[in-house]
This record gives C-alpha cells, sequence and structure tokens, in this order.
C-alpha cells in the first residue's frame, strides 16, 4: 500500500468508526486524529498531501472534536513548522493540539513551556499534553520503558513527592496559558503497575511500573490526587 492509499484508508477507517459508535449511542466526545505524527517520514516526504488527507480524515467526523497528537512536546521549532505548514496548506478544522512530554526524550520543562507557548500564543490552538509520565521509583523492573538516569529533571527527586510536584508543575503551566486554552494532560500509563504472584514471580509488566500512579500493591500515589487538583 502506497502512502497515498494509507492515508486515505485512514479516513475511511475513521469515518466508519464514528458511524457505528454513534449507531451504538455511543457516540464518542471526541477523537484523536493520529499519534506522534511529526515524525512520521510521510510528513515531509509526502508533503502538501500528508496534511491535506489529514484534513479530509478529520472533515469525516466533523461532528466531532477533533485532535492531532504531536510527539515533539519538547521541540518549540518543531511544532512551529507542523503548524507552520498545516496552516499553509488549509489543515486549520482540528480543535486541539495534543502533545506528548518526556523529559528522557523532550527535555526540560522550559523546553515545554516553550512549546506549549508556540500553540497557545502563536497560533491560539487549546492545547492538552496527551502523553506524559514521571518515575516515583527508582528500582528497575525489567523491560523499563523509562530510564532512571535520563529521566529525572533537576529539582525533581525520584519518588512519591518527587512524581506530585511534576504532576503540580504541568497543571500550573497548563493554567498559565492565555485564554484558558490549556485543558489538561493524561497520564501515560497510570495503572500499569507490575503484576507479582505471592511467590514473586513476575506475571505481567508493560514497562511502566516506575511511572505508574499507584504503588506496587495497588494504592494511589500522591499524584494521582493531584491529578484535577
Amino acid at each position: 500500500m502506497t502512502s497515498r492509499e494509507l492515508l486515505l484508508s485512514a479516513g475511511v477507517s475513521l469515518a466508519s468508526m464514528s458511524s457505528i459508535l454513534q449507531a451504538a449511542a455511543a457516540t464518542p466526545r471526541a477523537l484523536r486524529n493520529g499519534v506522534d505524527i511529526s515524525w512520521l517520514p510521510d510528513v515531509e516526504a509526502a508533503g502538501g498531501h500528508f496534511f491535506t488527507s489529514t484534513g479530509k480524515r478529520i472533515g469525516a467526523i466533523s461532528l466531532l472534536k477533533s485532535m492531532v497528537h504531536l510527539e515533539c512536546g519538547g521541540d518549540a521549532n518543531r511544532i512551529h513548522w507542523w503548524l507552520d505548514n498545516a496552516t499553509a496548506y488549509g489543515l486549520t478544522n482540528f480543535d486541539v493540539i495534543g502533545m506528548s512530554y518526556y523529559s528522557q526524550w523532550q527535555g526540560s520543562l522550559a523546553n515545554l513551556g516553550q512549546a506549549l507557548a508556540v500553540v497557545t500564543t502563536e497560533f491560539k490552538k487549546p492545547v492538552v499534553i496527551a502523553e506524559t509520565a514521571y518515575p516515583w521509583i527508582a528500582k528497575p523492573f525489567g523491560n523499563d520503558v523509562l530510564d532512571i538516569e535520563k529521566w529525572k529533571l533537576d529539582g525533581f527527586s525520584v519518588s512519591p513527592a518527587g512524581q506530585q510536584k511534576f504532576v503540580k508543575s504541568l497543571a500550573e503551566m497548563l493554567r498559565q496559558q492565555p485564554n484558558n486554552l490549556g485543558l489538561g494532560m493524561w497520564w501515560w500509563e497510570g495503572l500499569a503497575t507490575a503484576v507479582r504472584s505471592t511467590s514473586g514471580v513476575d506475571l505481567w509488566n508493560g514497562g511502566m511500573a516506575n511511572s505508574a500512579l499507584v504503588d506496587l500493591t495497588g494504592k494511589a500515589l500522591p499524584a494521582l490526587k493531584s491529578l484535577g487538583a
């Protein structure tokens, strides 16, 4: 399947899914149109076709709110490049920009702040932090997605208190966006703690136990209680 065919089929699938959900009286409030899409080779290789096709996919679900999710929440220049091209090719019918922010890959909170400002101040679009996480424990579990050494931010300990401070800091950054354009955040993956048998054998480990919002017994950590506060 060519890039063009793939993009068109995605639009058909999105429209079909929307129709099925509405027919089942389970109409969602919004749909996320793409995940981590600013890095895809086809964004630059396909040029205008990528942006116009994305606009058509969003148009297929015009009754719903639409979020475009970019992975580069610490790269203001990349965000700016993407939005400039989206505007140039007429992709303006999305409602919200989502961005991923993980300090291991996107750097400091200052980087995040600059990226948020591009969206809300220059392009005047609502924004959500569509994926984020921070570790509460330095213990390795195996198959860890987060590298504790690369993840740690200055001023934020790898501890339940440090994780809670991270949540509060992101919430405050979102509250500071002009005209209430900072809408909120999603945690990846809040309840994905490791599951062990009574004898200590790992039964399941999704790689996010060190950044979940619950401890190894399933008890809520302070950061979970701070979400939405």
